[in-house]
């Protein structure tokens, strides 16, 4: 009877280690499937981080372009501004020749009209039909003359 009493605490033994396996055993499983859900997680994870990487690397070259491009612009357009005084140095210059180029032909314009009258004048020679308004032509003419071209 003692053998058969130790084959039974043995056997209590054995199946108390046996539910204690067990139970350790559904309790390694139950981790290992909460460690492969969150592997497969993670593995999502570092997938959608990779894209996201990948598209913000493109928009950080298509800025890069920008910003070269910008760049360019604003030396096009700091040049043409450092060239504005000269061009409208320039305009100016311009504008005062047409303006002499003007004063010069009213000139030569009012010096033939009192040429013209001054003719008309010298050759009416105490002709009834010169009138005094022609003399006033003449001297009209005379004070602009001295208007323009002086």
């Amino acid at each position: 009877m003692l053998f058969f009493r130790k084959l039974e605490n043995q056997l209590e033994s054995t199946q108390k280690e046996l539910t204690d396996t067990k139970l350790n055993n559904a309790k390694l499983t139950t981790q290992l499937d909460y460690s492969v859900e969150s592997s497969k997680v993670l593995e999502k994870n570092v997938t959608a981080y990779k894209q996201e990487i990948v598209a913000l690397r493109t928009k950080a070259e298509q800025y890069s372009n920008l910003v070269a491009k910008v760049s360019i612009t604003v030396n096009v357009v700091h040049h043409i501004h450092q060239l504005m005084p000269a061009a409208f140095a320039h305009i100016d210059n311009f504008t005062l020749c047409l303006l002499h180029v003007h004063m010069t032909g009213t000139c030569i314009y009012q010096r033939v009209v009192l040429e013209v009258h001054t003719k008309d004048w010298l050759l009416s020679d105490n002709d009834p039909n010169f009138t005094r308004q022609s003399l006033n032509k003449v001297f009209k003419s005379q004070s602009h003359l001295r208007h323009f071209c002086s």
